[in-house]
């Protein structure tokens, strides 16, 4: 077994550890008849949904399984069924997934990114969602935490836009990340200041000179001893990864093409894309080691990196691949296939700003 088929056994697994009877809205009445959708496969279906028509989905899914047209399910069966799984199901497969996985540390300590993305989705009316401004828009807020070792999200809090509080999230997730023997540091960007009557710290102000001579101000309870001004620029400075893992999320894995107006299956499908981003990123990080080796034994030139979003739709690609096909695939050697990106440390561009919307709700 090599180690994408590994990976998507732990993510079956995940999903085989739930039942019905735990996370569907009326146990005992809710997935007890025998459909073509069943419980277990809607959930790996959604998983593996990406931008596209609902039915483009199913297709390739049902397709993959050797079904025949009369198997799969109609669009309207499908959407149905989705409305039957509780609130928790789709985080519950997310944790179950993670748990199988070693994170990686930084100088003994989980480097953990916190930041907020908006979502934008189409809505009949959801005042709670209803965003107002130049460009009006229904969408969720979704604040995440981001393993910057492991590039791989651990926990994500999802809010209605118009009532977003990204203080009140970090303090949610923070008090759910209680794994034994584990040191976190975590970094956040403006706006998630813990500074409260509940959490009391010894702040600490850390002037950085840039590169181009401006200055920028950290605050940190760390010691000063432990992580003097030269470390803390690295620590900060890799916290941009959940900046580009958004990017990733929403364009490469469509995590902002939604197919449906109800909130509550807005929200499953952005954990399903944080699902699906995390299987991808499990398979590419072994692609990254392979890659680590050659550059060892090669001696190249520069220091590269992996192309990232031929990456994910590789694995994409593999979870809807039939297992016959899955065992035969060397799913890293199609990674590398892609090519590599050379590091050039140094370069910085303007970050340029778009305004919220949501995508046409015509082709899903």
């Amino acid at each position: 077994m090599n180690i994408a088929e590994s990976t998507l056994t732990c993510l079956v697994g995940a999903i085989d550890t739930m039942t019905p009877t735990e996370f569907s809205k009326a146990p005992g009445t809710y997935f007890t008849r025998n459909r073509k959708a069943g419980f277990k496969s809607v959930i790996l279906l959604s998983i593996g949904a990406l931008k596209g028509t609902t039915f483009e989905h199913s297709r390739r899914f049902f397709m993959a399984a050797g079904c025949s047209p009369d198997m799969a399910p109609t669009q309207s069966a499908l959407t149905q069924q989705l409305q039957k799984f509780s609130s928790d199901a789709f985080p519950t497969v997310f944790h179950h997934f993670n748990s199988q996985f070693e994170c990686k540390t930084f100088e003994g300590f989980q480097l953990l990114a916190c930041d907020g993305t908006g979502l934008a989705f189409n809505s009949d009316w959801d005042y709670d969602c209803f965003v107002r401004g130049p460009n009006k828009y229904f969408g969720v807020h979704m604040v995440a935490l981001y393993d910057l070792g492991s590039h791989k999200y651990v926990d994500a809090e999802i809010q209605p836009a118009r009532l977003k509080n990204e203080y009140e999230a970090i303090c949610l997730l923070c008090k759910r990340q209680n794994p034994p023997g584990l040191k976190r540091l975590l970094v956040a960007d403006r706006g998630f200041d813990l500074q409260d009557g509940e959490i009391n710290l010894n702040i600490r102000l850390v002037c950085i000179k840039l590169e181009n001579g401006s200055y920028e101000y950290l605050a940190t309870n760390l010691s000063s001893n432990s992580f003097p001004p030269d470390r803390l620029k690295i620590v900060y400075r890799m916290r941009w990864g959940i900046e580009t893992s958004f990017r990733f999320l929403k364009v490469i894995l469509g995590a902002e093409h939604f197919h449906s107006r109800k909130r509550e299956l807005v929200i499953q499908e952005v954990w399903s894309r944080m699902i699906l981003y995390n299987f991808c990123m499990e398979i590419t990080n072994h692609a990254e080691a392979v890659m680590r080796i050659k550059e060892q034994k090669k001696k190249w030139r520069y220091v590269y990196r992996l192309n990232i979003s031929e990456a994910l739709k590789t694995c994409h690609d593999f979870l809807l691949m039939d297992k016959r096909a899955q065992h035969h695939t060397d799913i890293i050697g199609w990674i590398l296939k892609a090519g590599y990106c050379p590091v050039r440390a140094g370069r910085n561009y303007e970050r340029k700003k778009s305004p919220h919307g949501a995508k046409s709700f015509n082709c899903r």
